[in-house]
């Protein structure tokens, strides 16, 4: 009977100390045993988020979402509390963003903290943390879709405009070959010139003439020769007609000064009223 009563007492004993350890354990897993600082944060879409997600700060697990409160309205947002160890609160800012995530493709939600900048100050308990509302997979695929619509559109739009394109490419080549043609063939002007040797010939030694003459011509100049060469040459005959010029204009003006004289002498014998 003794044997008994110390046996049981050894399993509700033994049975005890493995449900603290259980406790201690859950507990420090949860942090439930750490201190805490609590905060807000506001979504339009939960994005499946439920009480007693995670919360991450900077990729670390750092509490749990505590309470969901559910809008009134639909221009209303839903109001997250969530709890983290006090030890992160430092790295909580007035600029952090709080956004949805997701383990994988079909893991759990988890709410995100990310750490701020150094020149925002430290979040205070129970502020509100700003938001990012979560992109889901069903909108990133229905974007997707209409963007593939859309490239596909694009795509025959260029397609009948790079048919024209290439028509109108193989229609130039083709008037560009038989221009190319007709040049080898030798035919019109400048296949003429092309082809016709002797003719080349001939052009190239007028040129050739043309340019003799010229550089004959401008050193006739340069030497004085000829009338030319002399107005540009001897500074004594270039000042001879300076002069002859300049007579000419006096001989103008004394013309046209007589010609005043004589309109007045007429003017005052009209006004005698001599027979």
């Amino acid at each position: 009977m003794e044997n008994r009563k110390v046996s049981i007492g050894i399993f509700v004993i033994g049975g005890l100390v493995l449900f603290g350890v259980g406790m201690f354990l859950i507990g420090d897993r949860h942090q439930l045993f750490a201190r805490h600082i609590e905060y807000y944060s506001e979504f339009v879409n939960l994005a499946g988020l439920t009480n007693g997600a995670k919360v991450r700060v900077a990729g670390m697990d750092a509490g749990q979402v505590l309470a969901i409160d559910v809008p009134d309205s639909p221009p209303s947002r839903f109001r997250v509390r969530w709890k983290i160890n006090a030890k992160l609160g430092g790295l909580v800012r007035t600029d952090s963003v709080a956004t949805i995530g997701t383990e994988g493709l079909v893991g759990g939600t988890y709410l995100s903290i990310r750490s701020g900048s150094a020149e925002g100050g430290e979040a205070a308990p129970l502020a509100t943390i700003p938001s990012k509302e979560p992109t889901e997979l069903s909108e990133m695929l229905a974007g997707g879709a209409d963007l593939l619509n859309d490239v596909h559109g694009t795509i025959n739009v260029i397609g009948a405009k790079l048919g024209v394109t290439l028509d109108t490419i193989t229609g130039t080549v083709s008037n560009v070959n038989g221009i190319v043609h007709g040049l080898k063939a030798g035919r019109g002007t400048a296949g003429m010139l092309l082809s016709d040797q002797a003719l080349a010939n001939e052009i190239r030694n007028s040129v050739v003439s043309a340019a003799s003459n010229i550089r004959e011509v401008v050193a006739d100049l340069k030497e004085g020769r000829g009338v030319a060469g002399m107005l540009l040459r001897d500074e004594a005959v270039a000042g001879q007609v300076r002069d002859a010029v300049k007579n000419a204009q006096q001989a103008t003006a004394d013309f046209s000064h007589a010609s005043h004289q004589a309109d007045a002498l007429v003017s005052e014998l009209n006004s005698q009223q001599l027979p």
